[in-house]
């Protein structure tokens, strides 16, 4: 009994000491001048995307809810990430999707595209609006704060993604995003 614990000791003896961390200044990560806004301001923001995606004839599948990021000096953005349709998959009683659904599949998630644009689109008028609100009127002209809704998309193995993208960026200044002019990115 005393062998073991006597070895246990001695490995300690030569085991490394561990050097004190030194305390280190806290360094801000920018000097921003833009407004300070509370993170809550958004989350009406979040419930609509979330609603509004819901909502198609054919319903989007999305995982997770949807996300409203406020950074200072930059502007804000909204994220998700969803399925264009509800996505038939692999069963117990149907192992493998077949082509004819494979097809329609394919059919419906492009359909859907246009419907996720306008979506997106709108949302970041609406959010440009709510971000406005929060910063005042009479600044949001030259205030160069941006808006961007950014949706990346699920697919299942089995799917053919082929004319589908892997995410869309809707965004733009605040004047142009009130004003319905946006820039759009694919990728």
């Amino acid at each position: 009994m005393k062998l073991p614990l006597l070895l246990a000791f001695a490995c300690t003896a030569f085991a490394q000491v561990a050097t004190p961390v030194s305390v280190t200044t806290k360094v801000p990560c920018s000097n921003a001048a833009g407004p300070k806004i509370a993170p809550q301001s958004f989350v009406d923001l979040e419930r609509r995307f979330n609603d509004q995606l819901t909502r198609f004839k054919d319903p989007i599948d999305t995982f997770g809810s949807a996300r409203a990021i406020y950074l200072r000096d930059y502007g804000l953005m909204i994220s998700s990430e969803i399925s264009l349709i509800q996505t038939p998959a692999p069963m117990p009683f149907r192992q493998e999707i077949p082509k004819e659904l494979r097809a329609q599949v394919h059919e419906r998630k492009l359909a859907q595209l246009p419907l996720l644009k306008k979506s997106m689109q709108e949302m970041a008028k609406t959010a440009a609006m709510t971000l406005v609100a929060a910063i005042g009127i009479q600044q949001y002209e030259s205030s160069g704060l941006q808006v961007a809704v950014v949706v990346r998309m699920v697919y299942l193995p089995y799917e053919d993604t082929s004319g589908l993208p892997a995410q869309i960026i809707v965004q733009a200044n605040l004047k142009n995003a009130i004003a319905g002019n946006f820039q759009e990115e694919q990728q």
